[in-house]
Parts: C-alpha cells; sequence; structure tokens
C-alpha cells in the first residue's frame, strides 16, 4: 500500500463512534508545535490567531481561554455607558410625565431597592448593577458571537431580558413597587432602546480595538 497523505491520515475513520472530523482550523491547531504555545503566553502570537471555532457549536472559544480580563474590562465599560445612558433618559421622562421625579428623587428610589435613602448610594447601586449586566453581554458576545451578531435586535433582547430578571429579583426581594402601565411603557423603553443597544454598541466597538 502506497504511503497515505496527511489529509486521508486527517479523515480516516472520522465517522467512527466517538470521533468527530476535525475542521481546518483545529486540524492546524492540532499540529502546531510545542513553542506555539509559549508564543500565545508571550504575545507574540496575533490574538486573531489564538481564536478557533469549534465545529457544530457556533461558539468562539480562546485557545487559551475566554480571556475574562477583557471580558471583564470591556463588559464593565460598556454596562457604565448603558447605566449613564438610561439614566439620563430617566430623568428626562420622569421629569416630563405627570409624576414629576428630579434626579435626586429618583437616584434616591435606586436607593430604596437595598433599603438606603441616600441618592448618591443609589448612584452607586445602579451603576454596579449596569456593570455587572455589561459583562454579562460582553460574556455572551465572546462566546456566542452569532447571537450578538446584530446590535439592534441583540440590544433590543438583552435589555428585554434585564428588565424581566430585574422584576423578578425585586419581587424576590420584597422591594418590587408595582408598575402602571404609563410606568410599564417607560420602563421597557428605558432597558431596550436605553440601555441594551447602547451595551450592545459599546461592547462590539470595544471588541474592534
Amino acid at each position: 500500500m502506497g504511503q497515505q497523505s496527511r489529509d486521508e491520515l486527517r479523515y480516516e475513520n472520522a465517522d467512527a463512534p466517538g470521533r468527530k472530523r476535525q475542521s481546518d482550523e483545529q486540524y492546524r491547531i492540532s499540529l502546531r508545535p510545542a513553542w506555539f504555545d509559549d508564543d500565545i503566553h508571550s504575545g507574540a502570537v496575533s490574538p486573531r490567531l489564538r481564536t478557533c471555532l469549534v465545529e457544530g457549536s457556533g461558539m468562539a472559544v480562546n485557545a487559551l481561554s475566554l480571556g475574562w480580563g477583557k471580558i471583564v474590562s470591556k463588559g464593565a465599560i460598556a454596562g457604565i455607558v448603558g447605566g449613564i445612558v438610561i439614566a439620563l433618559f430617566l430623568f428626562v421622562a420622569l421629569g416630563l410625565l405627570p409624576v414629576h421625579l428630579t434626579p435626586v428623587q429618583i437616584l434616591t428610589s435606586f436607593a430604596h431597592y437595598i433599603h438606603a435613602e441616600s441618592p448618591v448610594v443609589g448612584l452607586l447601586a445602579h451603576l454596579v448593577v449596569s456593570i455587572l449586566w455589561g459583562i454579562g453581554y460582553a460574556y455572551v458576545a465572546a462566546t456566542r458571537p452569532a447571537a450578538v451578531a446584530s446590535p439592534w435586535l441583540a440590544g433590543v433582547v438583552y435589555g428585554l431580558i434585564v428588565w424581566l430578571l430585574m422584576q423578578f429579583i425585586l419581587i424576590l426581594g420584597a422591594v418590587w413597587p408595582g408598575l402602571t402601565p404609563i410606568g410599564f411603557v417607560v420602563q421597557i423603553v428605558a432597558h431596550t432602546a436605553f440601555f441594551g443597544i447602547p451595551v450592545a454598541f459599546t461592547t462590539r466597538a470595544l471588541a474592534r480595538r
């Protein structure tokens, strides 16, 4: 029998139980020399070369790790941006509506959720929660890029998820203030258009840097 080519060896018994046919990128990674990992750690290898597509999962996975440092830092920035944008929207919207709440009153209402009275505490609590949600979106963007391909759609969907989960958390904490029809509309618009979408676009912009 003649010598088998590399491609023949690669695909031999690919359909056998417990085996999967490797993608081109996975196959190249499996053949990389020992010094390759050292170069990755030293930063000599471009970040683009570190990422491969896990066949059949649609998940982008870093060759070494998920890069939690970047996920947290970029998610925190996106969360702060979203937190500021949604707060500004609420200041304007609730100031124009019949309830006529001032920014100080709104921030104080945020503090009530953690049984505090200070608007400064309310602002800090709001930013912390926004950062956590921003990190959550950054994690999804890093592990499921196909799910956030459209920032507009992903932002709206993520904003709705954030709103629903926050209602659930507030109910569990016995601090849910209830909802009026106008309040419902304001909150949905706030969380989708003025939080989810800014977070999505900020995360996308940071990913390109």
